[in-house]
């Protein structure tokens, strides 16, 4: 689905060029190889990184609320925190390690913080997969964090990789916002677990 999401655009190519042209770029023609490396390959490799990090936030989010219903955007703390990344980028400030924090889920919180505000600082806040990737995780993989956080984080890159590809292609000539596709894709979970009763799916 990296690779697909590459490939699509105003300038469709096939998956075998793209691949070539990741692996061998100075072997490719020019115009590919600048559509792709510079044009394509920067939005794609971010899809991947934020959608990695919401989704690694949601498990930590679902686990420290003891919620399933949980994201990185529950209590607030993906809008406060974005907030204070964005200031942080805009006046060049670097953020400053939390000292003396003992308690586990006090340092998971920062952590979710960090892993939500970091990426909504460049792209803004898309939501969903940060509760959709955790679940499907956990029905392939079941709770063991060693598992789940690394397929979380999988699973979440493929949904956002996924989910830019088709943004790009269901209207032909306009790119949708990536947010109504994984909305479209997250609400039907979400109904389903507020139906399912919330903890009794877990």
């Amino acid at each position: 689905m990296f690779l697909a999401d590459i490939a699509t655009g105003p300038a469709w190519y096939g998956l075998d060029d793209v691949l070539k042209t990741v692996l061998m770029p100075a072997d490719a023609q020019a115009q590919m190889r600048v559509v792709i490396w510079s044009i394509r390959m920067p939005s794609a490799l971010m899809a991947v990184v934020v959608e990695m990090a919401l989704a690694t936030a949601g498990v930590q989010m679902q686990t420290v609320l003891n919620n399933p219903l949980a994201s990185p955007f529950t209590l607030g703390i993906s809008s406060a925190a974005s907030f204070g990344a964005a200031l942080a980028l805009a006046f060049g400030l670097s953020f400053i390690p939390v000292a003396g924090v003992r308690r586990l889920r006090l340092e998971t919180l920062v952590l979710i913080s960090l892993l939500s505000s970091i990426p909504a600082a460049f792209v803004g806040t898309i939501g969903f997969v940060g509760l959709v990737a955790p679940h499907i995780a956990r029905m392939l993989v079941g709770e063991d964090h060693r598992r789940l956080l690394p397929a979380s984080a999988m699973i979440g890159a493929l949904i956002m990789s996924s989910s830019s590809t088709v943004a790009k292609v269901l209207v032909p000539g306009a790119v949708l916002p990536i947010g109504v596709i994984t909305a479209v894709t997250g609400l039907p979970v979400f109904f389903y677990l507020i139906l399912k009763g919330g903890r009794e799916t877990w």
